[in-house]
């Protein structure tokens, strides 16, 4: 038996009766549709009102709208996202008239009393970025992303701020560039309706209009960008359960998937999802004071958030995870205590190979083992030795086994007060004070001692 094909203007007609619908839920937009308009890539307009739309004076705008509708075989109910493949021409009188807002509606095949609303409100912006992703495309139709609208209230706010950024970009389409350059005495500004329901979240997935002015407040520039994540500053602290370690800068991050809090750097969570996770990570000192959290979280099992104790399942102990870590740190905190560096490190850009280095010179320093230096070293050296962003002062003295005994040149007592330096050229020199040949990087080290210079 044959399959009954549905008729295209019949499923036209029901796509703009369905949009009528969702207006007609509306108090403040009214509508003019011509359903078998074979006019110019438009089907009608959506007309906004300040107030009652019987009232001329209370007419806002217009917006011109492009009506389609579609047949689909697979149930669309759960679908959010879609696809409508435009005819080129059809984006280019878009953009003549500044910008048309694309309605595509899916009708379930099997049963028409189901289907979705899709949107694509195309400013100036939009298609210009569409254009230009395309213009290596020879074929004639493009490929358009659409979004479900589930109500009246979505479908109005999608309006309403597109006419305002219509009303901005409207003539001013030699001003949209992406790759625009930005100068610090530029102001970026975005402009949202005003809706009472408004809720910063809902901006993630849109796409949001920027735009530029220069110190004299002309437009310079507008770019449109997709707001995939938005991070959002938490106006409350997470302690430890006796309070003596405190994390103000809690963030919320979300996306179209998942609401992520994170402190500290190293630590994140996902309440949906029951997820804490520690990756240790900073300066040293945000190290050092996240290592003290996690061993205060593993002591307490949880910590308190907002102000309520939020327990935790630890499935492992401290010592089986973070012992020997909690031991490295604690070394090399001592260490800068010891000698008086109060600077912070951005651990961050260490590499594995700077973390051996550091580790054999606390070894050589503090605890008197001696190390192996550049075979090109004659008997001494004394100054500036680096690791990454750490500036030691050092004096190492080669022993007969060919090994040096490394000393801190500001804060351990050496029994150097003279020694012999062998200049380039062999010749042997007797130094009795050691400041005398102390070079400009070795003043600037990060373990300096003035009092000791006095």
């Amino acid at each position: 038996m044959e399959k009954k094909r549905r008729s295209s203007v019949k499923t036209e007609h029901r796509a703009i009766t369905k949009i009528r619908n969702l207006i007609d839920d509306l108090n403040f937009i009214d509508y003019h549709f011509q359903e078998d308009d074979k006019g110019i890539s438009f089907d009608g307009t959506i007309d906004l009102f300040k107030e009652n739309i019987d009232y001329k004076e209370n007419w806002e705008g217009s917006i011109k709208v492009q009506v389609k509708g579609r047949t689909k075989q697979k149930n669309p109910i759960s679908v959010s996202k879609a696809f409508f493949e435009l005819n080129k021409v059809d984006l280019d009188n878009f953009l003549k008239a500044d910008g048309t807002i694309l309605i595509v509606v899916h009708f379930f095949a099997k049963d028409f009393h189901k289907y979705n609303i899709y949107i694509n409100p195309l400013l100036p912006a939009d298609i210009k970025k569409i254009q230009e992703e395309n213009k290596n495309n020879n074929l004639d139709k493009i490929k358009i992303k659409l979004k479900e609208v589930k109500d009246s209230c979505s479908f109005e706010k999608i309006c309403r701020n597109f006419k305002i950024n219509q009303d901005i970009q409207k003539g001013k389409i030699d001003l949209i560039n992406n790759n625009f350059a930005m100068d610090p005495s530029y102001i970026t500004k975005f402009f949202l309706w005003n809706s009472k329901e408004f809720k910063l979240e809902s901006l993630i997935g849109s796409t949001q209009y920027l735009y530029t002015y220069d110190s004299n407040k002309n437009l310079i520039n507008i770019r449109a960008e997709e707001v995939n994540v938005l991070y959002r500053k938490m106006n409350y602290v997470v302690t430890d359960k006796d309070k003596k370690i405190k994390f103000d800068d809690v963030i919320l991050t979300s996306t179209d998937d998942d609401k992520i809090i994170s402190f500290g750097k190293s630590f994140k969570m996902n309440p949906e999802k029951l997820e804490f996770s520690i990756k240790i990570q900073g300066t040293f000192k945000e190290r050092v004071k996240a290592i003290e959290f996690i061993k205060s979280i593993y002591n307490n099992s949880g910590f308190i958030i907002a102000g309520y104790f939020l327990k935790i399942n630890l499935k492992d102990t401290f010592d089986t995870s973070f012992k020997k870590l909690y031991k490295d740190y604690k070394r090399i905190e001592n260490f800068l205590l010891k000698h008086k560096i109060e600077k912070d490190f951005n651990f961050d850009k260490w590499s594995n190979d700077d973390f051996k280095k550091l580790d054999i010179l606390i070894s050589s320093i503090d605890d008197k083992k001696p190390i192996k230096f550049n075979d090109s070293l004659n008997n001494v050296m004394i100054g500036s030795y680096k690791i990454n962003d750490l500036s030691l002062s050092l004096l190492a003295v080669r022993r007969k086994d060919g090994l040096f005994n490394t000393y801190s040149l500001w804060n351990s007592d050496n029994e150097y007060n003279s020694f012999k330096i062998t200049t380039p050229d062999n010749k042997d020199i007797y130094c009795k004070n050691k400041y005398m040949v102390l070079d400009t990087d070795t003043y600037l080290s990060d373990d300096i001692n003035y009092e000791e210079m006095k």
